[in-house]
């Protein structure tokens, strides 16, 4: 009789490491774990881009030291320091549901290709005293319709440009209200705007103000102007 032939598996060779094995290997052990994170990671960043432009937020750098201790808080001047990202909520309904307290991102008055990131002081309506010291003076002033009176944290008026320097700003440069600060880890933290310390410079609701185009087209007709062109429109 024939004796049974014991299965023994096959084993091919080895085959060549990939480019990443060889990629993480060039490194030293105690890098490589890090180095793998890395890139098994870098392959998502596009598509999360991609999806982050379609939605209504966006990711952005807080530069500067006018929000100064909330946002770059621990940067040392005169060093390299990496600046806070944020997420920004940037859907049309912010520009109408503004509160005072809220960290918002919005266009220069002056240079509308570079973005400020400062606090909203005084909403339309609101008497508001600048800080004293400034060129246009200390005397209060009511923030006029569709306006706010945006600051910077900082103490220091030189690393501020805000509504001390160039008045209220129109809301149509407002780009978006900050909700969270989400680099680095060890600032993460969501905008906790009801919190903010209010000045005392700061009168809210001192005037009732009215939508000018509202009141103007209310005019036309109080005034008997839209009832003459009507008439004349019938003859």
């Amino acid at each position: 009789d024939a004796l049974p032939i014991s299965s023994v598996p096959s084993r091919c060779p080895p085959g060549p490491p990939s480019i990443a094995d060889r990629l993480v290997n060039a490194f030293s052990p105690s890098l490589r774990p890090f180095i793998r994170f890395v890139l098994h990671t870098i392959p998502w960043i596009p598509p999360f881009y991609l999806a982050l432009m379609h939605t209504p937020l966006n990711l952005i750098p807080a530069r500067g030291y006018s929000m100064s201790p909330f946002l770059n808080g621990d940067h040392v001047a005169d060093e390299p320091n990496d600046d806070d990202w944020v997420l920004v909520d940037v859907r049309n309904g912010v520009k109408s549901a503004l509160q005072r307290g809220m960290v918002i991102v919005y266009r220069s008055p002056h240079d509308p290709e570079r973005w400020g990131v400062k606090r909203v002081i005084a909403l339309q309506g609101d008497k508001i005293a600048p800080k004293p010291g400034y060129p246009g003076g200390d005397e209060p002033l009511i923030v006029p319709w569709g306006h706010v009176w945006v600051e910077g944290d900082a103490e220091d008026r030189d690393k501020s440009l805000d509504s001390n320097w160039f008045g209220p700003i129109s809301r149509n440069l407002i780009v978006g209200r900050v909700t969270w600060v989400l680099w680095p880890w060890k600032h993460f933290a969501q905008v906790r705007w009801k919190d903010a310390e209010l000045p005392d410079r700061l009168q809210t609701d001192a005037v009732r103000l009215e939508n000018p185009d509202e009141v103007a087209v209310a005019d036309v007709f109080r005034n008997g102007y839209a009832q003459g062109i009507l008439t004349r429109l019938r003859n």
